[in-house]
């Protein structure tokens, strides 16, 4: 009786599946650049929030123009760092990081998504651009989310303030 009940139980779809355990997810080490001790912002993501509103002018005349900012974040100590661009331009992508290392240093690998708006050509300007100043340009696999959870971290701490504050 015993077996009879034990192979209807290890047959029974319901049942295995009701007993089955579930997998642990599989995680891999943090990068070197996570876990070593190092100045701040030396090893450093970037990445776009926004488009934001700022209001321009006064009075009767206020125009609202649109605006990103451009977030770094510390791989190191997960510090954030933010500059205001005016638009997705290319050039404008290449001021706010020459705008941060006058502020910050120079860092010595940028991490920043492969958006699939911008062109093959913005990458190969911004990785020459970079080539001069001996910085290393990581960029992640297009459609890959799931490398750059570090700075899209920062980009929702950004927007949820941003959105406590108006």
């Amino acid at each position: 009786m015993r077996d009879l009940v034990r192979r209807f139980v290890n047959s029974c779809v319901k049942c295995r599946r009701q007993r089955a355990e579930s997998l642990q997810q599989l995680m891999s080490t943090l990068p070197k650049e996570r876990i070593t001790s190092q100045r701040a912002f030396l090893t450093t993501g970037i990445d776009y929030a926004g488009p934001i509103l700022l209001k321009t002018g006064r009075g009767r005349g206020t125009r609202n123009e649109k605006a990103w900012l451009a977030l770094f974040v510390c791989f190191a100590v997960k510090a954030v760092h933010i500059e205001l661009v005016s638009s997705l331009s290319t050039e404008v992508f290449l001021a706010a990081p020459k705008r941060f290392v006058s502020r910050r240093g120079k860092p010595s690998k940028i991490y920043s998504d492969n958006v699939v708006q911008r062109s093959k050509d913005h990458n190969e300007r911004v990785s020459e651009s970079v080539h001069h100043d001996e910085i290393e340009w990581h960029f992640a696999p297009q459609r890959g989310s799931h490398f750059g959870g570090l700075w899209e971290a920062g980009v929702k701490s950004v927007k949820t303030i941003n959105a406590s504050l108006y």
